[in-house]
Parts: structure tokens; C-alpha cells; sequence
């Protein structure tokens, strides 16, 4: 894990600044594809990513109510994905 954290410690104080520029085109590119309220939605899922990595990378553990917020989280972007809102 050691391994793990020192490379994106290197990473974090060399290149931050590719990964905002990166981060604002790839926000600009989904804003021009989907609607406001669906990008939001969408972006909910980074959570759940967080609590995955954290997990599986730096090997922290992931409590009970994490995993069921996680879900929650999930449940709540594929109901909002489905779709049943106003015609465009």
C-alpha cells in the first residue's frame, strides 16, 4: 500500500494541474451531452467510487453504513435514470 500511496503522492504535487484541466473539459463535454440535472446525478457516482477505492487501494475499511449510503446512492442515480421527467 506504502507503494501505492507514494506514487500518487508524486503524482498529486507534479501534475495536479493536467488532472483539473482534464477534470473541467471532461465536466464542459458532459454538460454539452446531457442535461444539467441528469450531469449532476451522474457525478453522485464519484462517491460511491471514493469508498471503492479507498477500499481496494489504501485498503481502508469500509463500515456498514458506508456500503449502505454507497447503495442508496445507486439506487437514487438509476432511479433518476429512468427517465420519467418533462420531454425536452
Amino acid at each position: 500500500n506504502d507503494r501505492h500511496v507514494d506514487r500518487l503522492t508524486t503524482c498529486a504535487e507534479g501534475d495536479h494541474r493536467v488532472f483539473d484541466v482534464v477534470s473541467f473539459v471532461a465536466w464542459i463535454v458532459v454538460l454539452a451531452e446531457f442535461q444539467l440535472s441528469e450531469a449532476f446525478t451522474i457525478s453522485a457516482v464519484g462517491y460511491v467510487l471514493v469508498i471503492a477505492v479507498s477500499w481496494t487501494v489504501f485498503g481502508e475499511p469500509a463500515g456498514p453504513s458506508q456500503i449502505i449510503g454507497a447503495g442508496a446512492i445507486l439506487v437514487g442515480v438509476w432511479l433518476i435514470g429512468r427517465g420519467e421527467g418533462a420531454p425536452c
